[in-house]
C-alpha cells in the first residue's frame, strides 16, 4: 500500500493541536513532507531544474530554489511555481525547528502555521497538477 501527501496531511491535522509537544513537532513534519512530495511532482511535470552541483544545499533546499527560480512561457504558471517554491522553504524552515531544535518551544501556533502553509501548497500545487 502506498500514500500520498493528502494523507500526510490527514496525519498532520490530527497531530498538530495536541497537548503533547512530540505530537505537534511530528505533525509539523508530516505536514511539511506533504509539501515537499508536492513540490517533487511539481518539478517532475513541469521540468524544474535542481540548483545544479551547489553542494551547501541539501535536496530540500536545492527543490524550493529551483522552485522560486523557475521560468515558464506560460507567465502565470510561472509566477506560481515560484510561489510555491517560498511556501515550501518557509514550511521547511518550519520544519526544521520541529525537528532539530527540541529545546526550543514549539506551540499549536507553530504547528498550526507550518499546516496552514502546507495546506496552502496544496490547494496551488493541486490546480497546477491537474
Amino acid at each position: 500500500m502506498s500514500i500520498t501527501p493528502a494523507d500526510l496531511i490527514r496525519v498532520a491535522r490530527e497531530q498538530v493541536g495536541h497537548q503533547d509537544e512530540a505530537y505537534r513537532r511530528s505533525g509539523a513534519s508530516r505536514a511539511y513532507y506533504a509539501a515537499f512530495h508536492l513540490g517533487i511532482a511539481l518539478q517532475t511535470r513541469f521540468k524544474i531544474t535542481n540548483a545544479g552541483d551547489n553542494t551547501r544545499m541539501g535536496r530540500h533546499e536545492r527543490l524550493s530554489w529551483a522552485m522560486e527560480n523557475f521560468t515558464s512561457d506560460v507567465p502565470d504558471q510561472g509566477k506560481r511555481i515560484r510561489t510555491l517554491g517560498g511556501k515550501l522553504r518557509q514550511c521547511h524552515r518550519l520544519r526544521i525547528r520541529a525537528d532539530y531544535y527540541l529545546t526550543q518551544a514549539f506551540s499549536v501556533q507553530d504547528a498550526m502555521q507550518t499546516l496552514s502553509e502546507v495546506r496552502q501548497v496544496e490547494k496551488l500545487a493541486s490546480e497546477l497538477l491537474k
